[in-house]
């Protein structure tokens, strides 16, 4: 029987290890970890250069560096993206599919017709609303294919996209061990962008005189964003402490100490039914 050869293309703005904090960088760790147990698959991932990723896995890619740590612009960081995506279609005769993790596939897609090989794309970000950006969307090659994270994630999608499945993303029920003592704090969690919320949430601690801990990701696309307008807000505040860029791992303490999780998003949020 002929092994099915992946190639799993994420992208290089941090490193894909079990303490990483980037919901992406997550869900691909544990996809990992579950495809590894398939003894007809082999898998290559496109990534950072790094020595924590499950066994059995191949590391192949061209950056030594995440861009976060190299400390790139965001334009820097998607000159990075674009070669990243080319080195890996370069070796396209190595593999049987590319399935693509990094946004919503942008680079992939606008030069997904020089291969022949299929690629499926996982979208993790807000589809664009550009129409010159729906437009290169829709020029992907045929044989570029989706999967939706949740059947409502479809139905904010602007372009005409070629969906093959939906497939939810899980949780591990064990990983977030529920405790009857909480605390009188609220917490908020997620990337440090205005449709997260965050910056009601910091209204209503000020408003409510209640103690609340942030927990912003930070990344390049939102770096300005949080250290102009939401650190400046809350650094001398007394109500608000903030812990950033917090690995995995911390989340079920920081949630099992609070006594609400307030999540107040500005957008129809994918991770739905």
């Amino acid at each position: 029987m002929q092994r099915l050869r992946i190639a799993l293309v994420v992208s290089n703005y941090v490193d894909i290890k079990k303490t990483t904090s980037k919901g992406t960088e997550i869900f691909v760790y544990n996809f990992l970890n579950e495809i590894r147990k398939f003894n007809d698959i082999d898998v290559t991932m496109f990534a950072i250069f790094n020595y924590d990723l499950p066994p059995g896995i191949d590391l192949a890619g061209v950056w030594k560096k995440s861009s976060l740590d190299a400390g790139f612009s965001q334009k820097q960081h998607l000159y990075a993206e674009f070669f990243h995506i080319a080195s890996a279609f370069s070796q396209a005769s190595k593999f049987d599919l590319f399935h693509i993790n990094l946004g919503v596939g942008l680079p992939a897609i606008i030069i997904s017709h020089l291969i022949s090989v299929p690629i499926l794309i996982t979208p993790h970000i807000p589809f664009p609303s550009d129409p010159a950006l729906i437009k290169i969307m829709e020029s992907a090659s045929p044989y570029t294919y989706f999967v939706s994270i949740s059947n409502s994630q479809r139905k904010n999608v602007p372009a005409k996209l070629n969906f093959a499945a939906t497939i939810y993303h899980g949780v591990n029920p064990h990983f977030f061990n529920f405790s009857p003592k909480g605390s009188n704090r609220l917490v908020w969690a997620g990337r440090a962008t205005k449709e997260k919320g965050i910056e009601e949430v910091i209204t209503i601690s000020k408003k409510l005189n209640i103690i609340t801990t942030l927990a912003p990701l930070i990344t390049a696309m939102n770096k300005d964003y949080y250290f102009t307008t939401i650190k400046p807000r809350v650094s001398n505040d007394p109500l608000i402490s903030i812990l950033e860029n917090q690995p995995h791992n911390n989340m079920p303490k920081l949630f099992q100490k609070a006594k609400l999780l307030l999540f107040p998003i500005r957008y129809e949020e994918p991770f739905g039914m």
